[in-house]
């Protein structure tokens, strides 16, 4: 039994990398006209619709996320602690400030969206995780992870800041 491995001979190695070149360079210029770039924008927009979709009945499914969880907090920007609800909403799972607590004691909140859960598998998830700094409001892809039922786990990644949030469970859900 021969050890050899054919391989493709210098003119099919070239013709093949000209058809990797040309398909790379079509699909270039197809996004590069206004039409093109808008079925290349529906195409994406339908596929991601479709992840969220088949996931999002499960999106609570076999840890019962809906409730009040605490945030401990101990940075130069804020000491102190915050409750969020997580509701069951029609489009899914959401995540909502409730109340802020600090040196000062309590105060009021706007009932502001933090998080949208995406999808989950019951341990694991991703959604969007939505924060205000100086003013202005952004939102950063978060990764969640449930460690008990009573402890959740939220990473995100903003300009290079490394959130890890530990969740604790406060109450269920009284709405």
């Amino acid at each position: 039994m021969s050890n050899d491995v054919r391989r493709l001979g210098l003119p099919m190695q070239l013709a093949a990398t000209s058809l990797i070149v040309l398909g790379l360079v079509g699909l270039a210029r197809l996004a590069s006209s206004d039409e093109g770039a808008r079925k290349l924008d529906q195409a994406a927009e339908q596929t991601r619709q479709q992840l969220q979709g088949a996931d999002r009945d499960a999106s609570t499914a076999g840890i019962g996320l809906e409730g009040r969880w605490r945030v401990d907090y101990e940075d130069a920007w804020f000491t102190g602690t915050l409750i969020y609800e997580l509701r069951r909403e029609d489009t899914g799972l959401k995540g909502y400030l409730i109340e802020i607590l600090d040196e000062a004691g309590r105060a009021p909140v706007d009932d502001s969206l933090i998080l949208e859960m995406h999808a989950w598998n019951g341990s694991e998830g991703e959604g969007l995780y939505y924060f205000e700094y100086q003013g202005e409001r952004y939102e950063a892809a978060c990764r969640l992870e449930a460690l008990s039922s009573g402890e959740l786990r939220v990473r995100y990644d903003v300009y290079g800041y490394r959130g890890d949030e530990m969740w604790h469970r406060v109450a269920e859900s009284v709405r």
